[in-house]
């Protein structure tokens, strides 16, 4: 029988002062579909049968807003 680990899963939503911008905002705040870039990410993830723990890191309020 064949066993296989998961792996853990880090999204990097970043905050304006550190990345580049996309329309003034973070490129993982852009909606697409009515939803952040971050939550489409956040979604496939946890549907993959591999991952394990997911964490998001960003600005807090931001994405807790988001969720």
């Amino acid at each position: 029988m064949r066993t296989t680990s998961k792996v853990n899963a880090i999204i990097l939503a970043g905050d304006r002062r550190a990345s580049i911008q996309v329309r003034s905002d973070n490129k993982a705040f852009l909606p697409l579909k009515a939803m952040p870039l971050f939550i489409h990410v956040l979604h496939a993830l946890q549907k993959a049968r591999l991952v394990g723990d997911i964490v998001v890191v960003g600005p807090r309020d931001r994405i807790e807003s988001e969720l």
